[in-house]
């Protein structure tokens, strides 16, 4: 997959003249080398670190950027097979090596470590990189409009020939349309959040907690992992819950309580909501409800090849309003999703004129948070299939009354 993708990259860097692309952001970096770098992972603070060096030339070779404490394990998992480590804080050399008595005639046994990482060392490299293939004064793409400061100044400073321009649109264009295993991971984590749901929903009760509810949540994507471990790699869970109104979080009669939650697994997340009510419901609430619904509806036929991100948003917005709520607005109704740890990936169902296409998995939403009354979401996975779109989730979209 990975190998197809830095070939896709290729295509597109020689589509808009450019000499390279530079991987920097966790999601591309695993995107492009399909390891998972645990220290980008880890914090943000840590961007620009490891990274993944990709030649529009296709008779180069593309090199992978990682610390010596990483380099190993990124060995095992990728099939770069240019791997280029800088040094880190961490001693993890084996016993022959760290057990042995430096002399003068092997003076590197006892490295100057950083207390981190340099910054230097690292632009040092893709400096080199850029030499050996010529383009040390090519325009190089890369995750700009995510790159630290520092970073930055490193890479001008070391590579003070080349031009870096923002490609982090065009990596998500790339991104949107997905091979076969990515929609095979984002299906199955479509169907570990109806399992997190089934598994919240049956402990409503009053008095139930948003700590009780997200435990719930986990507790169901940890169950579905037990029952299949083929399903993937699960890497945790999120949720954006909410109960009631207020800063009670603990259900009472007539609540409003939104799960919005997912999982990732293998690297891909899941993104999706319900609502349920405890007890007697609000008129209200019935009917902000039925207003998003029958929007959900109307939104799910505009899904389709052909179909611009502007005619969905229009056609949510337009039958919330002719349902009762007049004056509702919204920036988006759903978003591209794949990687991103952010979950929501662009291109979002908002006014703007991308096109939908086979092979795209959007996240379509009708949220509303009204104060007086609740918070409400409806949420599915969709992939856009060559005629139209399929569902990702099988949970009913009715109103959930406990």
């Amino acid at each position: 997959m990975h190998t197809e993708v830095r070939r896709k990259i290729q295509a597109e860097l020689q589509k808009d003249g450019l000499s390279a692309y530079l991987a920097i952001t966790p999601a591309n970096f695993f995107y492009t080398s399909g390891f998972h770098s645990s220290f980008l992972d880890l914090s943000w603070r840590m961007t620009g670190t490891d990274m993944v060096l990709i030649p529009a030339d296709p008779g180069l070779e593309p090199v992978m950027i990682v610390s010596d404490f990483l380099s190993g394990a990124a060995g095992r998992a990728t099939d770069i097979r240019d791997i280029r480590p800088y040094s880190m804080w961490i001693e993890a050399r084996d016993l022959d090596v760290v057990a042995s008595r430096p002399n003068e005639a092997q003076p590197t046994l006892r490295p100057v470590r950083p207390e981190q990482y340099r910054h230097a060392e690292i632009a040092d490299i893709v400096a080199s990189v850029l030499n050996e293939w010529k383009c040390a004064g090519g325009r190089i793409g890369t995750d700009l409009d995510f790159m630290q400061v520092e970073t930055q100044s490193h890479l001008v400073n070391a590579c003070s020939r080349a031009k870096f321009v923002d490609w982090a649109d065009a990596i998500y264009r790339l991104r949107a349309i997905k091979h076969p295993e990515e929609i095979r991971r984002l299906r199955n984590a479509a169907i570990v959040f109806d399992n997190m749901l089934a598994r919240s929903f049956g402990g409503i009760k009053e008095g139930y907690s948003l700590e009780e509810m997200r435990v719930e949540c986990e507790l169901g994507a940890i169950e579905t992992f037990r029952a299949n471990p083929s399903i993937g790699e699960y890497q945790g869970s999120w949720a954006f819950n909410a109960i009631g109104i207020g800063d009670t979080n603990r259900v009472k009669n007539g609540d409003v309580i939104k799960v919005d939650a997912g999982v990732r697994l293998s690297g891909y997340y899941s993104d999706c909501a319900r609502v349920a009510i405890f007890g007697d419901p609000l008129k209200e609430a019935l009917m902000v409800y039925d207003a998003l619904n029958r929007a959900y509806d109307a939104a799910a036929l505009e899904l389709k090849p052909g179909n611009t991100m502007r005619v969905v948003h229009q056609v949510a917005e337009e039958t919330v309003r002719a349902n009762g709520l007049p004056n509702y607005t919204r920036g988006h109704f759903g978003h591209s999703i794949g990687i991103d740890n952010l979950v929501e990936e662009r291109p979002f169902i908002g006014m703007n004129d991308t096109f939908l296409e086979p092979g795209m998995v959007v996240c379509l939403e009708l949220p509303y948070y009204p104060p007086s009354v609740g918070e409400f979401n409806i949420e599915d996975m969709w992939l856009i299939t060559d005629n139209g779109a399929e569902c990702l989730n099988f949970v009913s979209r009715d109103l959930h009354l406990v």
